[in-house]
């Protein structure tokens, strides 16, 4: 996982999960690199209701995102998480994602990764 930032709200960036690879999308991996790094707003609150969710197994079985974040968001609150304060905070994560341009680079792949991704 590769993030450089290039000047206000720009950063170039390199993963080699399928989703960013093979469907040209900025996906979960970048954006969880991104909390990490403090580019993006971290609420630990919501990472614990997020925690052990099988989102792969999910999101084949049922196809559609929007099944999937209810079942999710179903769970979470079965677990005493209040759905408001996770829907909040993912609409903030994506408020400010919205404020930066982030954009695939293949040449900041680091020469020694081996490529992981595999077409879908």
């Amino acid at each position: 996982m590769v993030v450089v930032k290039e000047g206000e709200n720009v950063y170039r960036v390199y993963s080699n999960d399928n989703g960013t690879v093979f469907k040209g999308y900025v996906g979960y991996p970048i954006i969880a690199f991104m909390m990490v790094k403090g580019i993006l707003p971290v609420d630990n609150e919501v990472i614990k209701a997020m925690t052990g969710i099988p989102w792969k197994d999910l999101n084949e079985k049922y196809g559609k995102y929007s099944v999937v974040e209810n079942i999710v968001l179903n769970r979470a609150e079965k677990m005493g998480f209040d759905r408001n304060v996770i829907t909040d905070y993912v609409n903030l994560v994506l408020k400010k994602l919205g404020l930066l341009k982030v954009v695939f680079d293949e040449k900041l792949r680091p020469p020694e990764a081996s490529e992981k991704a595999v077409p879908e």
